[in-house]
């Protein structure tokens, strides 16, 4: 897959605009698009001076269609996104000024064409880490689910992807309500590793995709608990799987032991 990165200039443009959870991700261009399709796009915005640039949301090129009423030639639009909340700032990490000196930010939506970068960036969006070269495999964990699944495999392992916990409207609904914080052990990423650890959580199905009918609408507030890698796989050692409270009362009872 390849990644293009796009530039917004605050003091142009003024801010990036909020996204409706219901409308998919997109950005706007005058540069040709067609190469973009199926890849994954980052959009960067900088303000202020000395500038300050910051990571906003990344997503999946799906199709292009006329910047007209926009007053720009092209809209890029995509899915299978994550929106950074906040930004994400980028001057201090220490791949960002190859990416400032080679993309040349004033060309507008250009290719990402050094590894570096690129590892750079998914770093800071685990979820996508399966999109990079030689990636080690997806961190979003499996529930047991149907036919509907999308697999990715690895050199390590194989997973089996909850297409209800990747949805990023559902996923960002979900984060709203509860935050990112382990709903069975309170791991807060942030707060333990650091920058490296900003925005990571899995996300878990609380009732198994198999007890569900063809016409189930999730409720993400309802249906969907932050849970941290571990837990989450923990969840799925039986069948059907733990509740979040009888974990809870695992963990709690063994950690004190």
């Amino acid at each position: 897959m390849k990644h293009y990165v796009i530039y917004h200039n605050v003091a142009n443009r003024g801010d990036v605009a909020e996204r409706n959870a219901n409308e998919p991700f997109a950005i706007l261009t005058n540069r040709p698009v067609a190469g973009a399709i199926g890849s994954r796009v980052w959009l960067i915005s900088g303000r202020g001076s000395p500038t300050s640039f910051q990571l906003h949301y990344t997503f999946t090129a799906d199709d292009a269609e006329s910047g007209e009423d926009y007053g720009f030639e092209h809209r890029l639009r995509g899915s299978d996104g994550f929106l950074f909340r906040p930004p994400v700032l980028l001057n201090t990490k220490p791949w960002f000024a190859d990416l400032k000196a080679t993309q040349f930010f004033s060309r507008g939506l250009a290719e990402i064409t050094r590894p570096d970068t690129i590892e750079g960036l998914l770093s800071i969006a685990p979820t996508f880490r399966s999109l990079a070269p030689n990636a080690t495999g997806d961190t979003t964990y499996p529930d047991e689910v149907s036919s509907d699944a999308t697999y990715f495999e690895g050199s390590v392992v194989q997973v089996l992807v909850n297409r209800y916990e990747r949805d990023p409207s559902a996923r960002e609904a979900c984060l709203a309500e509860y935050g990112r914080v382990c709903s069975v052990c309170k791991c807060d990423f942030a707060e333990r590793y650091g920058a490296i650890g900003e925005g990571f959580i899995h996300v878990h199905h609380i009732t198994p995709i198999s007890q569900l009918g063809s016409d189930y609408q999730i409720i993400p507030e309802r249906d969907l608990a932050p849970v941290c890698p571990n837990c989450h796989a923990m969840l799925h050692r039986t069948n059907p799987p733990l509740t979040i409270q009888e974990l809870a009362r695992l963990y709690t009872k063994h950690r004190r032991a």
